[in-house]
């Protein structure tokens, strides 16, 4: 059962990342932005290691 609530939570983050993504491509109708800013933190933690540092620069920007 955890493991199920633990999927849907990964599979809700992505559904969310997706749609924040389209809207921010129909708001600046460009094709590559910096949306780091948006993702989730558990994402974050989990997809860029390396450039931690970068991130929490990024967020005192906003």
């Amino acid at each position: 059962m955890l493991l199920f609530v633990e999927v849907c939570i990964i599979f809700l983050d992505f559904e969310l990342y997706s749609i924040w993504h389209i809207i921010i491509q129909k708001l600046t109708r460009k094709q590559t932005i910096n949306y780091a800013w948006i993702l989730p933190k558990r994402l974050l933690l989990k997809n860029q290691h390396g450039k931690s540092q970068n991130l929490k620069n990024l967020d005192s920007r906003f």
